[in-house]
């Protein structure tokens, strides 16, 4: 089938059924597409990996991505049929699926719960050349303050940013490792996701930012010259306290990670 040849195309390993069968065990039951979406009109089935339907509206699909754009204009050979309607088959779980969708269609979006599925759904949305549904994403985000509540989320967050060529998530995640130790326990079967170049790269990037705070923390104590340099500039300095050792700081001056050990 067409559809199926085209998507199989398209796949990305790390998101589909056969890639996170672990996964896949410890997902919630899926709930229905919210009752503000009025399916009774819809002309497309989508099948995901893991066999949940989804009715919905091919003109969406086409209107939000040209990769189904294109799809769409080529001539359709006979396919599944379901209900009267034709099945287009995605390589995404249901949990992904049913995101996009709310994401698509003028709704609240309904993202995953955790940071790393959200990076799953901004690759999705990548590889179907949905450059709005990932604005939006991205801005729910932001709104949400979503953040890796474990290394198992950062690091594969990460992984999943670099392999498909997500630069600003890839940054993101790669910050957000820093909380975490780069050890097998947080980054377990994860591992496999990594691409080489991208193991090498956030190992550098950690290294040079432990270097950073290293260098940070050694100017912060030497009192040798005076104040220290991360305090210049901190209107908290007076003649009055400029024969102290380190003199006033203001949390404000100094960098983000920094300001949180001394307030």
């Amino acid at each position: 089938m067409l559809y199926t040849q085209a998507e199989s195309l398209l796949s990305i390993p790390g998101l589909g059924c056969e890639a996170h069968a672990q996964d896949h065990a410890c997902l919630p039951a899926i709930p229905p597409l919210p009752e503000s979406i009025y399916v009774n009109e819809a002309d497309l089935i989508i099948q995901s990996s893991d066999f949940v339907k989804f009715r919905i509206h091919k003109s969406m699909l086409a209107f939000s991505s040209q990769v189904f754009r294109d799809m769409f204009s080529l001539p359709q050979p006979s396919n599944e049929i379901v209900d009267g309607l034709p099945v287009l088959r995605l390589s995404e779980d249901a949990e992904l699926v049913r995101a996009l969708i709310t994401v698509l269609y003028p709704i609240p979006s309904e993202l995953p719960a955790t940071y790393d599925r959200v990076v799953s759904l901004l690759a999705t949305a990548q590889k179907y050349d949905m450059p709005a549904a990932q604005s939006s994403i991205r801005a729910e985000v932001g709104h949400r303050m979503l953040t890796a509540q474990s290394g198992d989320q950062a690091f594969h967050a990460f992984a999943i940013a670099s392999r498909n060529n997500l630069s600003q998530d890839t940054s993101t995640a790669a910050h957000l490792t820093l909380d975490y130790s780069m050890t097998l326990e947080n980054i377990g079967s994860r591992l496999r996701l990594f691409e080489g170049w991208a193991l090498r790269s956030l190992t550098i990037f950690r290294r040079c930012r432990r270097d950073d705070m290293l260098s940070c923390l050694e100017s912060f104590l030497d009192g040798r010259n005076g104040p220290s340099k991360i305090c210049f500039g901190c209107p908290e300095v007076t003649q009055a306290n400029s024969n102290t050792r380190f003199g006033v700081y203001s949390s404000q001056s100094l960098p983000q990670w920094l300001s949180k050990i001394f307030t």
